[in-house]
């Protein structure tokens, strides 16, 4: 990756004060897009740049890391349930007060609302988030908010950043103008000092299981598009294959209280092997104990964990969407999507592997990540485009 160096000055802007960027999003609840969002925010210059967060709906746990940074968060307590456009006056008011340089909007209703409030406000640069890999089987509010938002991106934001490259490739079938719209990935803190066998060591306490089982996880939200009843099914084969496994499932949704989960689990008799540990704030340490991650996404546009995987040193079994192919490279194993029998392949190939093979997959895998998506790397290039956009 080529590095971006940011400019000295910036022409329009006077003399010695900070760029102040307003970032527009739904909420600040644990999620990629909000994930991504706290780590560019508390990573940037704040001697360059002083940011502040707009949540549209009442604001969630990411709420704290960001206070804690001592950014500005404004709540508009808009309603989940409802397109309240209500909330543009307000929202235009809150610019016109704060005066920002640039905004920066995130994901589709943030998109609409925040670009339409911008325009009311007055001339402030507009920056659209794209954060979405494909439509298969989207919900209809959904697929309106994206052909609202491919309408306006003509007229209203400057430029677009998708998050990834099939993301883009999907939105400009929808009508996205290409022009605009460019490519920032997501970025990962490579600094962070992992040991992975005192995490293993820990996890195995922590769980309660015994030394020589093999952790397997997986993490995202309850979610059909995260392919959970996929990496069930391939789970019981390989559990039918390799009895030391132990699998560990992370995310919104994922605990004892799914009656859903739990029943899939006890249909194909992993419920005594399989750990449902909900949301956590000790993520990384746990995923740093894991002998390999497992993403069975049957959509994704750029997927977070995989990337926290490998900044780990974790090596990762992923399934061909969106851009997760392109983010392990030749580091860990790549399977068809809505395939269980190939995931479960998958898997029990890197089971296969000599603990030394393991080690210099994640090593490999750790590197990728320092070579392509460095957080401090990603960083500059949000922190140049600012610059660029504010300069048209």
């Amino acid at each position: 990756m080529e590095k971006t160096v940011i400019p000295p000055s910036t022409s329009h802007l006077p003399e010695n004060r900070p760029v102040r960027c307003m970032h527009i999003i739904g909420d600040l609840d644990i999620g990629g897009a909000e994930m991504m969002l706290c780590k560019l925010i508390t990573s940037s210059d704040h001697q360059r740049f002083r940011h502040q967060v707009v949540s549209l709906l009442p604001p969630g746990p990411l709420c704290k890391p960001l206070l804690e940074s001592r950014i500005e968060i404004f709540n508009l307590q808009m309603h989940r349930r409802t397109v309240d456009f209500s909330a543009l006056p307000r929202l235009a008011k809150l610019i016109r007060k704060q005066k920002p340089d640039v905004i920066q909007t995130w994901m589709y209703y943030s998109d609409i609302i925040g670009g339409l409030a911008a325009c009311l406000a007055g001339s402030t640069p507009v920056i659209n988030g794209i954060r979405h890999g494909c439509f298969a089987g989207d919900r209809l509010k959904t697929l309106v908010s994206a052909r609202i938002a491919a309408l306006l991106s003509h007229f209203i934001p400057s430029r677009i950043v998708a998050c990834s490259t099939v993301a883009r490739q999907n939105h400009l079938r929808l009508g996205y103008p290409a022009s605009k719209t460019i490519v920032i990935p997501n970025g990962f803190n490579t600094a962070i000092d992992v040991q992975q066998e005192a995490a293993g060591q820990w996890l195995r306490q922590h769980l309660g299981i015994a030394p020589s089982s093999r952790p397997i996880g997986m993490v995202g939200r309850f979610d059909p598009v995260k392919g959970h009843q996929d990496f069930i099914s391939a789970a019981a084969i390989v559990k039918n294959e390799v009895p030391a496994v132990e699998f560990v499932l992370c995310g919104s949704g994922v605990d004892q209280h799914n009656s859903t989960l739990t029943s899939m689990l006890s249909k194909v008799g992993l419920s005594n092997c399989v750990h449902l540990l909900g949301n956590r704030n000790d993520i990384t340490q746990i995923i740093a104990g894991f002998n390999f991650l497992v993403s069975s996404s049957i959509t994704e546009a750029f997927a977070n964990v995989i990337g926290e995987a490998m900044a780990c040193g974790v090596p990762c079994v992923v399934t061909d969407v969106g851009d997760s192919a392109h983010i392990v490279g030749d580091t860990g194993i790549i399977v068809p999507p809505c395939n269980p029998q190939a995931l479960a392949h998958g898997m029990l190939k890197m089971l296969a592997a000599s603990p030394i093979e393991l080690m210099a997959a994640g090593k490999n895998a750790r590197e990728r990540v320092k070579a392509l998506f460095s957080l401090p790397e990603i960083v500059k290039r949000f922190e140049k485009l600012y610059l660029d956009v504010i300069n048209d």
